[in-house]
């Protein structure tokens, strides 16, 4: 370690960055940490998945159903999807079962955990780097500061990969250990972090990351073959590898099972992927059945979201949305690369003057990211280049990722190792001073360059030689300082102290007002969505006879899930990654009016039909059927499904119904949809109110009488007694995992109305459990918990029973 000890007023710097960074932090978001803020956009939007698995891990459930999104649907994709499965989050279930924290406090607490996480670990991997404390903390704080703008709005820009910093410096503790327990100690570590991180989002950000920079440490020499080899000579090290494999494996299990048994099954359809690439034109591949290219990009028209060159240009503009071009053009997408200019210019001038083949890799992984995360046509679904395309083929994996934009953060990442790099140079002390005497002009014509781009930028995008905005003066008057105070402290008019916390203090304020200035476009006062949860009105047992029309506010996907009532047409379901292909199907080819009286709106979702009042037909007869029915038809009729359960290629003959083509896209305009709702509740009037107010004659009659008796995510149980034989019918969404029981005895369940379930009950008092069994996914779920388990036993283990203290790199402490 670099000999970097620097003190202030007999206080060691490297504690006094610390505590500054904390004090900035916590001024700058005070509300979010006192809880009168809130996140806006993607970061708030999915709110609603960790409060929906949140509350029911606190209620007693594990939710693999969600009786409320899109007439009943599964959740556990988005349990992957967010990363819900990591032991984080186990605990604040714990939180807020036993201290009863509000939800909404304890999701913004959460992705600040996880910002800090990654943050954390970028500290550690560039001090092994670089060898140096002090550059370590400035670089991983930069970024740490740099990040907000973009994580507060786009959650995608950490949660990903937010656990990927502590994998590559496991990783590189792993090749520099000898053999024993400290190296199984890294590699075991190694194996829960990538564990966990297969369970967030698609993995294929991760693995791609890791794979390169795997391959590039024995590329550049920087890790020997030889190393590995030697490792792998010996049996107790092959079965460790062996056995850190497997364990990754066992926790891979539950997107795989999605993945293969649903998602490529038949069963699960990648609703927003498409949508998204389709300019929402649902119907194009409506007929199309669920293959293995589901999650590629076949049904995504090979289209994928970038970050633009606006990205390029914000590089060295705080302020970038101001520039109207910019801001109405979209050219600028959701995670910014701002680091602020002196950062940048140490970047250069760690690649030019440090002697790390460190500063090898981390160009090499810019450029790989770049090119699989830049278009030059805008941020808007495009399609891929021929580099991305041959990117896809060399790693298949890739073709599941189409948000490219994500990989923003792994640029700034590496960009960062970079400014690490260079600030090793300042913080060495002499040669810093050699190189600033010596390569001065060098250094100059850096700063006039990065002066000069901007000023050309600006005068193409802005018709005028220098933004106007106070912030952009700062940002250029800042390198002018810079070059400055190189060239005194080159002729020793400046103390090695006194540049260091000059340079520290206008890389700071510059991060410092980037966040101040930005703040109001990322957060929002919190009080509408605390007005609109209740929270603690309504819980998770409740169960509902009606279906309440759009109830999700357009700033907040899974609302109903969190207001628990449903809206069939909720404008929620935005960002709901799957759908069932049936609910597809009917959300595309059947008239809105005829999708609220199907799901609940306007007919209690639990009835029961006598035989002479169903009719028997295939899938695509069912489908025409209420693609073609008055909505005044369909409650008076139950649709039972037979024969194959295989749709036709083709559903030409449907009618097309152009009139509703609006209302059938995902994510419609809101008051669209507010509008058609208040036309069908006028429209039916006080047919509507009676049916709704006095439910009870739909569940007690001359015939029949049925009751819910209990009522959970996974499973409800009817009571029923009926003079004559007939349907159950239970008005919820469809999958091959819902199973039916008739007291002990199982019983058929038969796809009934296209999208929902019934069961077939002969004369007489029934108790019938309708019961979501995803068998897969739950032998994926023990394979996960079983594999993470073992992988805290062998860690604790390994660490607990070492034969004398341990003093390696991850139990160092931050200071010098």
């Amino acid at each position: 370690m670099n000999s970097d000890r620097f003190e202030l007023f007999g206080i060691d710097l490297f504690k006094i960055i610390i505590v500054v960074a904390v004090t900035a932090f916590c001024l700058l978001f005070f509300g979010l940490l006192a809880g009168s803020e809130r996140f806006i956009d993607d970061t708030m939007a999915w709110y609603g998945s960790f409060h929906y698995y949140v509350e029911s891990l606190a209620s007693g459930h594990f939710p693999y159903w969600d009786p409320y999104m899109m007439t009943g649907s599964y959740f556990y994709p988005n349990i992957s999807h967010h990363g819900l499965l990591e032991p984080v989050v186990l605990v604040l279930a714990f939180i807020r079962k036993t201290a009863g924290i509000s939800l909404l406090t304890l999701y913004c607490y959460f992705l600040i955990f996880r910002l800090v996480v990654f943050t954390l670990g970028a500290f550690f991997f560039y001090r092994y780097v670089t060898k140096s404390n002090m550059s370590a903390i400035v670089a991983a704080l930069v970024l740490f500061f740099a990040l907000p703008p973009s994580y507060f709005r786009q959650n995608g820009a950490i949660d990903v990969i937010y656990l990927t910093p502590f994998a590559l410096y496991f990783c590189l503790l792993f090749f520099e250990a000898p053999s024993g327990r400290p190296k199984y100690l890294y590699l075991f570590c190694l194996a829960l972090i990538s564990g966990i991180s297969m369970n967030i989002y698609i993995p294929a950000y991760y693995l791609f990351n890791f794979v390169a920079f795997l391959l590039l440490l024995f590329l550049l020499r920087i890790v020997r073959i030889g190393e590995l080899t030697g490792f792998l000579r010996q049996r107790k090290s092959c079965l460790s590898l062996a056995a850190a494999i497997l364990l990754v494996a066992m926790m891979t299990a539950p997107p795989v099972m999605v993945l293969l048994k649903d998602a490529s099954g038949g069963e699960l359809f990648p609703i927003l992927r498409i949508t998204h690439k389709n300019n929402g034109n649902l119907k194009r591949i409506v007929a199309s059945e669920v293959t293995s290219s589901s999650l590629s990009g076949k049904f995504c028209n090979n289209l994928g979201v970038f970050s633009s060159y606006g990205n390029l240009v914000n590089l060295l503009y705080a302020d970038m949305r101001d520039i109207p071009f910019f801001r109405n053009h979209r050219f600028l997408s959701e995670i910014g690369q701002y680091i602020g200019l002196v950062p940048f210019i140490f970047c250069m001038l760690g690649f030019i003057y440090s002697k790390s083949r460190y500063r090898w890799l981390a160009i090499i992984m810019l450029v790989l990211s770049a090119i699989n995360m830049f278009s030059f046509e805008g941020i808007v679904s495009r399609p891929y280049n021929t580099l991305q395309m041959i990117f896809n083929e060399i790693f298949p994996p890739l073709k599941m990722v189409e948000c490219r934009e994500t990989f923003g953060s792994f640029f700034l990442f590496y960009l960062c190792l970079l400014l690490g790099l260079g600030l090793q140079l300042l913080f060495d002390g002499e040669k810093f001073r050699q190189i600033a005497k010596e390569k001065y002009r060098q250094i100059l014509l850096m700063g006039a360059m990065v002066i000069l781009l901007k000023i050309l930028i600006t005068w193409y995008f802005g018709a005028k030689i220098v933004f106007s905005s106070k912030q952009d003066i700062f940002v250029l008057a800042q390198v002018i300082l810079f070059l400055i105070l190189v060239f005194l402290y080159a002729r020793r008019k400046v103390t090695k102290k006194g540049i260091v916390i000059a340079l520290l203090s206008l890389v700071f304020t510059d991060l410092f007002l980037y966040n101040y200035v930005l703040k109001t476009s990322i957060l929002l006062p919190r009080q509408d969505l605390d007005n609109l949860f209740g929270e603690g009105t309504r819980s998770t047992g409740d169960f509902q006879f009606f279906r309440e029309p759009i109830v999700a506010p357009p700033h907040l996907a899974f609302a109903e899930s969190i207001l628990k009532t449903k809206g069939v047409l909720a404008y929620g379901s935005n960002h709901t990654l799957f759908s069932t292909k049936r609910y597809y199907d009917l959300l595309t080819n059947v008239p809105a009016e005829n999708q609220l009286t199907l799901g609940g709106v306007s007919y209690p979702i639990v009835r029961f039909f006598p035989a002479n009042d169903t009719i028997k037909y295939d899938r695509k007869q069912t489908l025409q059927h209420l693609a073609r029915a008055k909505a005044e038809e369909i409650p008076h009729r139950l649709l039972i499904e037979i024969g194959k359960p295989a749709m036709p290629e083709a559903l030409g003959e449907l009618k097309d119904f152009a009139e509703y083509e609006d209302l059938r896209e995902l994510n419609p305009d809101l008051d669209l949809l507010q509008e058609f709702t208040s036309w069908y509740l006028t429209q039916q009037g006080q047919a509507l109110k009676d049916r709704r107010d006095n439910f009870d004659r739909f569940l007690h009659t001359p015939e029949y009488s049925l009751a819910v008796q209990e009522f959970s995510l996974n499973d409800i149980t009817v009571s029923v007694k009926n003079d004559n034989d007939g349907y159950l019918f239970y008005g919820d969404g469809w999958s091959k995992y819902w199973r039916a029981f008739d007291g002990d005895r199982e019983i058929p369940l038969s796809i009934a109305n296209y999208n929902s379930k019934a069961v077939y009950l002969e004369k007489g008092a029934h108790t019938v459990r309708f019961v979501f069994d995803p068998r897969h996914y739950k032998i994926g779920l023990a394979f996960y918990y079983c594999g993470l388990f073992f992988l805290i036993g062998i860690i604790s283990f390994l660490y607990v029973t070492k034969k004398k203290p341990f003093q390696g790199p991850v139990l160092q402490n931050f200071s010098c």
